[in-house]
C-alpha cells in the first residue's frame, strides 16, 4: 500500500513538473509576434552573412533627399552610406565620421542609422533593450495586420524613446508596415504630436532572404491612419558582401560626428 502511494505521489509530481514546464516553454503573444516575423523573413539566414548592400533612392514632398549605396553590417554594428553627391558616412562600431569635412550636414546620425535600421527592422525586432505589447489588430491599405508595440529600454541607442507600431501582414506575415516617432533633434511631446509611418512593398529574394525594394512614407494618426503618402524609397541591387578590410574605418579627413 505504501508503494502504491509513493508511485501515485511520484506520478502527480511528474504531471505537475511537466505542466510547469509546458507553460514555461510556451511563448508569450508577444514573443510569438516577434518570432513568426523573424522567421518569415529568414533571420537565421541573413545573420550568417557578413554585410549586405544597396542602392539607396530616397525622396520626400517630390525632392530627391538622398542617393547612393548604403552597405550595412547584418548585426548593425558597422554601416557605411556612400552618396552619390561625394558625401561618405561612416559608423565604426562606436563612432560616426563624415567625408569631406567640409559639408556641413546636420542630419548625418539621423542618415547612418535610420535608413539602414528600417531596412533591417525584421532581423532586429528581439535585439537587447527591446520591450514589446501586443495592441489591437488593424487595417491598413485593406490588408489586416497584427500589430505589436515595440520600445525601448533607458540608454539603448541614440534615441530611447522612439517608439514603433510594428504591424504584420497577417496573409503573408512579412512586415508590413511602421508607425514611427523621430525625436531626433525634437522633444518627446513634439515628436510624439507627429508619427509617422513606413509601409514595405515589392518584396524580392535576396538568396532566399524577402527584401523589400519599394517603401513608401506616410502621415499617421490614431483615429484615421495611414493617410497622406509624404515620400519614397527605391532600393535596388540588393546584395550580401563581403567587404574589404578597413571598408568600416575612418575614412582619410573625416570629421567626427556627434551628437
Amino acid at each position: 500500500m505504501k508503494s502504491l502511494m509513493l508511485l501515485v505521489g511520484l506520478a502527480v509530481c511528474w504531471a505537475c513538473t511537466s505542466k510547469n514546464q509546458k507553460e514555461s516553454t510556451t511563448l508569450s503573444d508577444e514573443a510569438s509576434f516577434v518570432n513568426s516575423i523573424e522567421k518569415v523573413h529568414h533571420k537565421k539566414d541573413f545573420m550568417a552573412k557578413e554585410a549586405i548592400a544597396f542602392d539607396f533612392d530616397l525622396t520626400f514632398g517630390g525632392n530627391q533627399v538622398m542617393v547612393g549605396k548604403v552597405t550595412v553590417a547584418t548585426n548593425s554594428s558597422r554601416i557605411r552610406i556612400d552618396r552619390e553627391d561625394g558625401l561618405c558616412l561612416v559608423y565604426d562600431g562606436k563612432l560616426v565620421y563624415q567625408t569631406p569635412d567640409s559639408v556641413e550636414h546636420p542630419m548625418a546620425r539621423f542618415d547612418i542609422f535610420t535608413w539602414p535600421y528600417f531596412f533591417a527592422m525584421p532581423f532586429k525586432l528581439s535585439d537587447p533593450g527591446t520591450q514589446w505589447q501586443m495592441q489591437e489588430n488593424a487595417t491598413v491599405n485593406e490588408r489586416t495586420c497584427k500589430v505589436g508595440k515595440l520600445t525601448f529600454e533607458k540608454g539603448t541607442g541614440d534615441a530611447p524613446d522612439d517608439w514603433y507600431l510594428i504591424h504584420q501582414d497577417l496573409d503573408n506575415h512579412r512586415l508590413y508596415a511602421a508607425v514611427y516617432i523621430v525625436t531626433f533633434g525634437k522633444t518627446f511631446e513634439e515628436a510624439n504630436e507627429k508619427p509617422h509611418a513606413i509601409s514595405y512593398h515589392d518584396y524580392q529574394e535576396v538568396e532566399g532572404v524577402p527584401m523589400a525594394t519599394t517603401w513608401n512614407f506616410w502621415e499617421w494618426n490614431k483615429d484615421l491612419g495611414f493617410t497622406k503618402q509624404l515620400g519614397e524609397a527605391r532600393l535596388s541591387n540588393i546584395e550580401f558582401v563581403q567587404p574589404e578590410p578597413g571598408f568600416f574605418s575612418r575614412p582619410d579627413k573625416a570629421k567626427l560626428i556627434t551628437l
